[in-house]
């Protein structure tokens, strides 16, 4: 993630220099169809029509954290190692660590009148695992025997709970100026969400899904950049790249969905278009170098939905601890993917364009 932040910060100057924004190409997207979908996890929830264009019917999460009184109104209830005595739907480790992150560091509570998750970092919480490393919230865990962080049982595959990289996914969250302003410009990403494998597969390459990666102190009128994007790991030869960036600035002090759509024929590309509060932010596509990147075999790949809280800057020493608490508030966490996700990849057979929205259906 830190290569491709530093080669999306440089396109992100070339976009400001040149006056370019990304509400050039916002494109409204339907709403939800009006009916209400069974959930694997949760309450029923609306399905987003794009999710159904694209094939991706069947509700795997609805995470509902606003909800009093229901599956997630309290972190015992669904939160692995914090005395869960439900399903344990989610795991809390420090990223790429065996190191489970304290009870007190993810909670419920109220924010501004609405129960919420609350995930926090702390300057210097993760000093026990040797590096600095952001809080990180991951789903599907236990609950079929699949895990992120090595030492974790992996799935048993095929019939166990891991995602395709294929699904369409929203989150609903909020984080503070202090959280979002660390005065390290271009080192720190308070706030990131994203896609990532499991511990313990074959090393072989592989396309890393970016969704969210919130660049701190780069707000400079509009809201803060997200410019995350995606990297192809090949095995041999040169890395195939993204075709464009997708620059957005939000005002992440308040509370906004962000939603996006990955597809692929999984013989031509990935296409992953972002959309803010529903309005479409924009497209792009990667094709990996080498065809082991669409990693079909679920057997041996497995594909995790993760937010990290707290700095992604990795060892490069104290210039990359948070120098802020790092709070993020998250209201909901949504997952939509196809009926048969739990043993199949989800392909589409169809590339649709229509303005700038394009994916796979």
């Amino acid at each position: 993630m830190i290569a491709m932040r530093t080669f999306l910060l440089s396109i992100v100057a070339a976009l400001l220099l040149v006056g370019v924004s990304a509400t050039a190409q916002a494109q409204t997207v339907p709403g939800t169809w009006g009916t209400r979908s069974a959930c694997d996890k949760g309450d029923p929830a609306d399905m987003p029509s794009i999710a159904a264009e694209a094939g991706f019917s069947h509700c795997v999460l609805n995470a509902d954290f606003t909800k009093v009184g229901g599956q997630f109104d309290h972190v015992d209830k669904f939160l692995d190692g914090c005395g869960a005595t439900g399903p344990r739907t989610f795991q809390a480790y420090y990223a790429y660590t065996g190191v489970p992150v304290p009870c007190d560091r993810v909670t419920i509570e109220q924010d501004g009148g609405t129960q919420v998750l609350h995930l926090q970092y702390l300057r210097g919480d993760s000093a026990s695992t040797g590096a600095i490393r952001p809080v990180e919230l991951a789903y599907p865990t236990l609950h079929h025997k699949g895990g992120v962080q090595s030492g974790w049982p992996q799935p048993a595959s095929p019939g166990t709970e891991n995602l395709p990289q294929e699904m369409y996914a929203e989150i609903t969250f909020r984080l503070p100026l202090y959280s979002l302003n660390q005065g390290q410009l271009g080192t720190d990403i308070p706030f990131a969400w994203w896609q990532m494998g499991g511990a313990g597969e074959p090393k072989v390459g592989g396309i890393e899904v970016d969704y969210i990666e919130i660049n701190s102190d780069s707000n400079f009128g509009s809201g803060w950049n997200n410019s995350a994007g995606m990297r192809d790991w090949c095995t041999t030869g040169t890395c195939n790249k993204i075709n464009q960036p997708i620059v957005t600035y939000t005002d992440y002090t308040v509370y906004h969905t962000a939603g996006v759509l990955v597809t692929s024929d999984l013989k031509t590309n990935f296409t992953k278009c972002l959309f803010t509060d529903g309005v479409l932010d924009g497209c792009q596509y990667i094709s990996p170098a080498d065809a082991t990147g669409y990693r079909t075999d679920r057997t041996k790949f497995f594909n995790y939905a993760v937010v990290w809280a707290g700095n992604n800057g990795g060892t490069g020493g104290p210039n990359y601890e948070s120098i802020n608490p790092v709070d993020a508030y998250i209201e909901s966490m949504k997952i939509w993917d196809c009926p048969t996700y739990l043993t199949t990849a989800c392909a589409g057979t169809q590339s649709v364009t229509s303005g700038a929205l394009t994916y796979w259906r």
